[in-house]
């Protein structure tokens, strides 16, 4: 193997503290430069502008007066409070829809900071631009409108001074400080070999603007400097929780005290009765709850995601007080939350039980008691929920995305079917309202993240906080980033830091494309694969933990209520295999399997035929696969270790076979399009299997063995086996052997040929199983075709046989019996049958044009090769004279006998049911039931059209697979 070859995953992140999902390299600390300002300031003299905030014109909100504030959860649990607001103008909302709040920063933060920077609070000024350079939002709309502001308001009102700096806020106060020590301490932070101090000591610890300016009292940059570096304080969003058509809007939320006190929480709670608040309405994009229909509900819901729903209910009893029979269906509410006390609202939502307004009221405790959620309350109740929704029943889910929505969406697929439920949604009988709680950093930028049913995702605006309301009113454009769980090889914490957690793929690259007014990461499937390393930070380790835990069990397909079950596998390794870079192929791919969560039992071979004997005596029960790192004989060895035994077909219906190339012949992962080492590793920890055929061969005094690659005669196993002494050249080696051999006389091989071909559907099985002569034991599966004698009389007049002076035979179960030889190129290994390939009388310009034709399957072309698709066949040499190799395995030149066994294995591949074999199976339909055409010797027009059709095949799996 060439060192371009070598496999090179080493996970920066595993050795480092550097988060970032490139390479760090080390350079050496530069001089911090910042560019020029884009922005000017003028102080002016204006007086009375206090009570202005014209955030109200920018966001387009309107006043609201707080009108009633009150606990509704017992003290000492979560605080959740429910506040009433009056508002200034009539909004027409519906059930679903939410409030957007302003907040202001906390005074207290306002006064430290213009005190540190030495600025006047009351001091007005004006901003202006210096360059065409597009700016920020909120600052286009305040120099546009040529707004006149005071410090105390640009840090109150307009800037998100809570947000963690990034590096070129960073590099604006390196340059401003005084202090040599401190620019040289925030210059090495800012640099690239100080991403570790990055990390733990600003992203980690959610330092501020404020924070740092106190660890670094000696800087002080320029309010323009900071008005351009720190992004916008942006709205908050409450779900409205009162009925539709009051005069007073109703929201539930929870105080956040950790690690820092809510910027809109701790302002709302310093608010008191009678104070007014800017708030504007955000109407729900997709939920949509209709109360004049007959319809059935479903409502699903968790914590302070019961708000939409307490609309709607509170509507529904409203109205009928207003009525006297009743018009609606049956509501059923779905609610969870952590114990009896953190309960929302019971007390009313029993009330409603018992008033008729619900006829349902489930509640899931997680910590309390049997401690299940939602989503395993749905299930105990499946029938019911079934006959609902055969009756029409709406479903709502609202409350954490992340959590919540995964695992009920999973179970009603489960109840109701993945059909009827991708059926529902886009019919909107299904809608869901689930907006993310969890606020994290990526990159230093604050990020939403979501977990879906096909991969975790998150959106990272321009801007910290940007939500839905920006897309609405601004039309700026929001970066969705989405790493996909078929690209992924695992989650992990973080080694040095236990707040974050890391996630590690190995994805195509992707480039940015435009949906509208989204901006999606699209994957290039005609890329090679590339490693990715994704580290996020979170509060603290739980939330960590809690993320990591959906993941695996997303990728894992486990559901909240199972645990998560550990992967085994035994990984065995020739070190001898090739040119001795087994091992060390294996100790580069350790990490994968590591962050994979799988559990190998590592296994150097130290002898000929320890594979074999690790298949007889292992314990399968608790194994998912056997890996090899070497060649295909290792392979091979481990087959018929585990085909010796007498559970053989238990052993083989639960285990999976892989193959990491690391030998000198890697055919069959060259089949699967796994040459590079990488990429095999990582179709094995996806964990997808393809069926692999078989077959038996009965050869040498009845000696039996099994394979899955080729049986070789003549000229080519000459090669075979003569190249086992340049095993040092690789993959190379047949090709110096086949130079070597072409310079000697051609050698004929008197041998008789019979073979059973598809169409011939006769079915007769033999009394016999493969015998193990030694034990006197049946091992093996049973034989319809052939014993060791040969064919069954009564199959052998199904069968043609052919005699001669043989100088080319090949028998393949795949299209590549090495890394560059394509000796069969409608080779399948999932489609039951054998490519035999022979030739007799060939002249050596024949051989030599045979022989040079390998690399690109061109071996149909050459005069005089039949090329059959068969079931079994029988190769009897009348003469002792060279070599029969079995998957690359020596044996006499002594009749052989060989039957396919469709199906009988499985093999690890990249993509289920998928992989470049280069066969005509997608092409022309054929499969095990219908049968190939029986030879393609004929016309050169005949021939051009299957070498067309074998390159756009080849063409296809280079732009496709890999």
């Amino acid at each position: 193997m060439s060192d371009a070859k070598k496999p090179k995953f080493r996970f920066q992140q595993k050795k480092s503290g550097d988060v970032s999902n490139r390479e760090s390299t080390p350079s050496s600390a530069k001089k911090v430069e910042t560019s020029a300002p884009c922005l000017s300031l003028s102080w002016e003299d204006v007086k009375d502008i206090e009570g202005e905030d014209h955030r109200m014109e920018f966001w387009k909100a309107s006043e609201g007066v707080i009108q009633d504030i009150h606990l509704i959860t017992p003290k000492g649990t979560k605080a959740v409070y429910e506040m009433s607001i009056r508002l200034s103008q009539n909004l027409d909302f519906s059930c679903g829809d939410a409030i957007g709040i302003l907040p202001l920063n906390l005074p207290e933060e306002v006064e430290e900071l213009s005190n540190r920077l030495n600025l006047d609070l009351k001091r007005t000024f004006t901003l202006s631009s210096n360059s065409s350079t597009k700016m920020k939002e909120h600052i286009s709309h305040i120099i546009s409108h040529r707004t006149v502001l005071t410090v105390e308001q640009l840090f109150l009102r307009w800037l998100d001074i809570r947000a963690v700096p990034n590096k070129s806020l960073l590099r604006v106060l390196a340059t401003s400080c005084g202090d040599d020590s401190d620019r040289e301490k925030l210059t090495h932070i800012c640099s690239r070999e100080g991403s570790d101090s990055y990390l733990s000591e600003i992203v980690l610890a959610r330092a501020s603007l404020l924070s740092v300016l106190r660890r670094y009292p000696s800087a002080c940059p320029s309010l323009e400097q900071l008005v351009e570096h720190i992004p916008a304080l942006t709205p908050r969003y409450y779900s409205i929780a009162s009925s539709p058509g009051q005069i007073d809007v109703r929201i539930v939320f929870t105080k956040i005290i950790e690690p820092l006190s809510g910027i809109c929480s701790s302002f709302l709670l310093g608010r008191s009765p009678l104070q007014s608040l800017q708030v504007f309405l955000r109407p729900s994009p997709s939920f949509h709850m209709d109360t004049d229909t007959d319809d059935p509900l479903i409502l699903i819901c968790a914590g302070t995601g019961i708000a939409p729903f307490l609309c709607h209910l509170r509507r529904i009893k409203r109205e009928e007080r207003k009525r006297e029979e009743r018009k609606r269906g049956t509501v059923w509410l779905f609610f969870g939350c952590t114990n009896a006390e953190s309960e929302i609202c019971g007390e009313e939502m029993r009330q409603m039980r018992e008033d008729g307004v619900l006829d349902g009221y489930y509640i899931s405790y997680s910590r309390e008691g049997e401690r299940e959620y939602v989503q395993d309350s749905i299930s105990k109740r499946r029938e019911e929920v079934t006959d609902l929704v055969e009756r029409g029943a709406r479903i709502f889910i609202c409350g954490d995305a992340n959590g919540l929505a995964v695992g009920v969406v999973r179970v009603l697929k489960e109840v109701l079917g993945q059909e009827r439920v991708e059926e529902m949604k886009r019919g909107g009988k299904l809608q869901l309202d689930v907006p993310p709680i969890d606020v994290m950093l990526f990159r230093n930028e604050a990020i939403t993240p979501h977990l879906g049913e096909n991969g975790f995702s998150w959106s990272a605006p321009h801007n910290v906080h940007t939500e839905a309301h920006d897309i609405q009113h601004h039309e700026r454009p929001v970066h969705i980033h989405f790493l996909s769980f078929e690209d992924m090889i695992g989650v992990e914490i973080h080694h040095k830091y236990p707040s974050c957690f890391v996630i590690y793929t190995f994805e195509r690259p992707a480039r940015s494309l435009r949906d509208g007014n989204t901006e999606v990461k699209r994957h290039l499937k005609t890329e090679k694969r590339r490693r990715g390393v994704y580290p996020f930070v979170c509060n603290d380790r739980p939330q960590a933990e809690m993320w990591i835990d959906r993941i695996k069990r997303a990728l894992a397909r486990t559901p909240s209520s199972e645990p998560l079950v550990p992967r085994k596998m035994i990984v065995l390794v020739n070190p001898n295999g090739g040119n001795g870079s087994a091992v060390k192929i294996w100790n580069n791919l350790q990490t994968m399997f590591e962050i994979a969560s799988i559990e190998v039992q590592y296994i150097k071979t130290t002898h000929s035929g320890h594979a074999t004997e690790v298949g007889q005596s292992l314990d399968y029960k608790n194994l998912e696969g056997i890996v090899c790192v070497s060649g295909d004989g290792l392979l091979y060895e481990v087959l018929n270790g585990i085909m010796s035994r007498r559970d053989w077909k238990q052993v083989m219906d639960k285990i999976v076979l892989g193959i990491i190339p690391g030998g000198s012949s890697n055919g069959l992962a060259a089949t699967i399009g796994c040459s590079d080492p990488l990429l095999a590793a990582f179709s094995i920890i996806k964990g997808r299997s393809a069926p692999l055929d078989l077959f038996s061969c009965l050869h040498s005094r009845d000696k039996v063995s099994f394979g899955f690659l080729s049986v070789t005669y003549s000229i080519i196993a000459d090669i075979d086996y003569d190249s086992e002494k340049y095993r040092f050249l690789g993959g190379t080696r047949q090709t110096v052997t086949a130079v070597f051999k072409m310079a000697k006389p051609t050698i004929a091989y008197p041998s008789k040929i019979t073979y059973l071909l598809p169409e011939n559907n006769v079915i007769v099985e033999s009394n016999e199983r493969l015998v193990d002569m030694e034990e006197g034991e049946w091992r093996g599966p049973h034989l319809t075709y052939i014993n060791k004698e040969g064919f069954l009389p009564q199959v052998l007049p199904h069968c043609k046989t052919v005699e001669g002076d043989l100088t080319f035979f090949l028998a393949s179960n795949v299209p590549r019996v090495g890394d560059d030889i394509l000796l069969s190129p409608r080779g399948d290994m999932s489609d039951g049958y054998m490519d035999l390939i022979y030739g007799f009388n060939q002249s050596k310009m024949a051989m030599a044009k045979l022989l040079l034709g390998t690399a690109d399957g061109n071996i149909e072309e050459v005069n005089g090769i039949e090329y059959h698709k068969v079931k079994a066949f029988v190769l009897d040499p009348l003469q002792e004279r060279g070599t029969i190799m079995i998957d690359g395995e020596w044996a006499p030149p002594q009749k052989v006998c060989v039957e396919m066994h469709p199906g009988m294995g499985k093999l690890f591949v990249l993509e289920e049911q998928r992989y470049p074999s280069c066969s005509y199976a997608q092409e022309e339909g054929m499969t095990r039931e219908g049968p190939r055409p029986e030879s393609i010797v004929g016309s050169p027009g005949e021939r051009m059209k299957h070498r067309k059709i074998a390159d756009t095949l080849r063409r296809h799996r280079k732009t496709t697979i890999i």
